[in-house]
């Protein structure tokens, strides 16, 4: 049999096994390709341990797409990678290919195929869980294949932490499930980004319903900013979910500089200002011990004894303390209202061993601004293990530098500082965060290089684009991100033992969110009856 006659796919077979030539004919149907049982294509010139360049087989076309996992036979083992580009069909073979083929045989056969040339980031070899690195890269015409169940397997579970990992999707255009490795979620951080509609609430809700499952208890607090996950049906999908309103805890203040800012004394002169700032510290150090009332007259009888402090020579106290006094009966309203940190310790019952979500779409902005900067506090300070869920994180840790610190809503002030704080040290006794948002170039850019794996969806912008490639070193990554569907998700960082970028599809299953999952038809017509449309 000639090369001509027996075809590229035994051309590449015979190139691999040159010494023991032999005729093979590989199934071609879906199922065995998706089995990894017949090749999609074959490495034509390897760059280095980390990338190499492929063909793809005319036949497996529909079968390769980028952000899929490839392996190649490498070294009598399977070597695993990500397609990171994939370029239009051409007839023929590269140079690299022909020229292969002329050494090997003496003549250069008719590769008759419309070929798709792409990339392939090598991450290594299986084994389980996670790679090892290569120590040389693949040969030229090594046979690739489709990752089967087995590849998937070897990298995502480690035998001996059986039931410490959770399922969250299934790689794209597969039915191999991911598994998310719990502690790294719970303890390191994490961040889900995508455009308006690409699946950031349901991707969090797989996260959630993933978590409930694990047969430890964790405790877990979802600070729900518009009301989507309350009004959910996550209550039927998981056994250890509570849900409470925000309007059931009061604001109360933990640090001096937010009464001070809030009630806009930081604006009085030097002197009057110091008063007020030794006076709030004071008054604040009392209350979180319980040895002052949140109320307008408690505060005032502090800023007095300071004002008279630093004024009792020119005779001004009774102006400046007017002055102050009219700024907290208009400004302080929704701060002394007689509530007390006491009254959070209901939170702490609540979320143990559970999944609280806290409704805040009733509150006013800054008022859940308030709250959940004063959860945080309270949660690094007692170094209770708890991961803290925060939806809409644009509302929360804006980025102050540059254009955006111009479009920041409400006090942001007064939760960002101290959610900062947790994402930096609550890793030493168990905590950290979720954060979900839109955009990544409008969170803080200390709490997003904090964050220890990243769920991304479809991205655009440039600036969100270029924070994802420094963050996993994969240039590559920028051409992926926008042509991901709804519902897909590149993941990358601590939670998989792969590390580097993976294309997962959600698992949406029975999840509804939305206000019990209505559609946006059924919502607008709600809203016309109640009001006589």
């Amino acid at each position: 049999m000639t090369v001509e006659d027996a075809g590229l796919e035994t051309s590449v077979l015979r190139a691999v096994t040159s010494s023991e030539v032999e005729e093979y004919e590989y199934l071609r149907s879906k199922e065995q390709i998706l089995k990894g049982a017949s090749p999609v294509g074959f490495v034509t010139s390897p760059t280095s341990t980390k990338k190499c360049d492929f063909a793809v087989f005319d036949y497996a076309t529909d079968y390769v797409y980028e952000g899929q996992l490839l392996t190649v036979n490498h070294n009598n083992t399977k070597a695993i990678g990500l397609v990171s580009n994939l370029f239009a069909a051409t007839r023929g073979a590269t140079t690299d290919v022909l020229n292969y083929f002329s050494s090997l045989y003496g003549e250069i056969p008719h590769l008759d195929q419309n070929m798709r040339f792409g990339e392939l980031r090598l991450y290594g070899i299986p084994a389980s869980p996670g790679v090892r690195r290569l120590s040389h890269p693949p040969k030229p015409c090594s046979p690739i294949f489709v990752a089967n169940r087995e590849d998937y397997e070897a990298l995502f579970r480690d035998p001996e932490r059986d039931g410490e990992y959770y399922p969250v999707g299934k790689i794209r255009e597969t039915d191999y499930p991911v598994d998310l490795d719990a502690s790294a979620v719970l303890r390191l951080g994490v961040g889900i980004f995508a455009r308006i509609g690409m699946g950031k609430s349901v991707t969090t809700a797989a996260n959630i319903v993933g978590m409930d499952s694990l047969k430890q208890k964790i405790n877990v607090i979802v600070w729900d900013h518009t009301g989507e996950y309350a009004t959910s049906n996550l209550d039927r999908l998981c056994s250890n979910f509570q849900v409470m309103s925000s309007r059931e805890l009061p604001v109360v203040p933990t640090e001096a500089k937010d009464i001070v800012k809030t009630l806009g004394l930081d604006v009085l002169p030097s002197q009057a200002r110091k008063a007020v700032e030794v006076a709030a510290d004071i008054f604040v150090m009392d209350f979180t011990c319980g040895a002052a009332e949140l109320s307008p007259d408690c505060f005032m009888s502090y800023v007095n004894q300071w004002l008279d402090e630093f004024y009792k020579k020119d005779g001004s106290i009774s102006a400046w303390s007017s002055a102050i006094r009219r700024r907290v009966k208009i400004l302080g309203g929704h701060i002394f209202t007689g509530g007390s940190v006491e009254q959070y310790n209901m939170i702490w019952k609540r979320v143990a061993g559970n999944i609280l979500v806290i409704d805040a779409s009733s509150d006013p902005l800054d008022a859940r601004q308030a709250k959940i900067g004063t959860i945080a506090d309270l949660i690094l300070r007692n170094r209770y293990p708890i991961h803290l869920v925060i939806d809409e994180a644009k509302n929360y840790l804006p980025e102050m530098g540059g254009s955006y610190g111009q479009i920041t809503v409400g006090k942001p002030y007064l939760c960002s500082g101290k959610i900062t704080s947790l994402s930096e040290e609550g890793r030493k006794f168990g905590a950290n965060l979720t954060i979900i948002n839109q955009r990544i170039s409008r969170i803080s850019k200390t709490v997003f290089s904090n964050l220890s794996t990243l769920f991304c969806g479809c991205l655009t912008a440039a600036n969100d684009m270029r924070a994802i490639e420094d963050y996993t070193d994969f240039p590559e990554i920028q051409k992926i991100l926008p042509r991901l569907g709804v519902g897909e998700f590149l993941i990358a960082g601590m939670a998989t033992p792969l590390k580097d970028p993976l294309c997962v599809s959600i698992e949406k299953g029975d999840i509804q969110l939305g206000y019990g999952g209505a559609t946006v038809f059924e919502l607008h017509k709600s809203f016309a009856e109640r009001n006589g449309g």
